[in-house]
């Protein structure tokens, strides 16, 4: 959870606001409305992470009823061809990981 959160904009974690897109992992998107707990905007940030991450538990214990958008099946299985037809272009999960921490410096 907390690596998403840091692709997020600074001002999804400082409560409500007028704003009404968000920019998430260079994308800009629609923000959704929902209330806030009450006195969710009271807690520090650290206890708001750990609420995030309490609540994204909760969803992650049932993994088959997160829906997976059909782009997101298509763009796999291509990926996954590409690999298929030449594994040698492949790249290993850590040389990936290595990758994108640089680029967050």
């Amino acid at each position: 959870m907390c690596v998403l959160i840091s692709h997020f904009s600074p001002d999804v974690l400082d409560g409500p606001t007028t704003k009404r897109t968000v920019t998430f992992w260079g994308r800009t998107m629609d923000r959704t409305k929902i209330s806030e707990p009450t006195g969710f905007s009271e807690l520090s940030k650290m206890e708001q992470i750990r609420y995030l991450q309490a609540l994204w538990d909760r969803i992650a214990e049932r993994p088959d009823e997160i829906p997976v958008p059909e782009s997101h099946i298509q763009l796999a299985e291509q990926r996954l061809d590409e690999y298929r037809r030449d594994p040698s272009q492949g790249r290993s999960a850590h040389s990936v990981f290595d990758r994108l921490q640089k680029k967050d410096r």
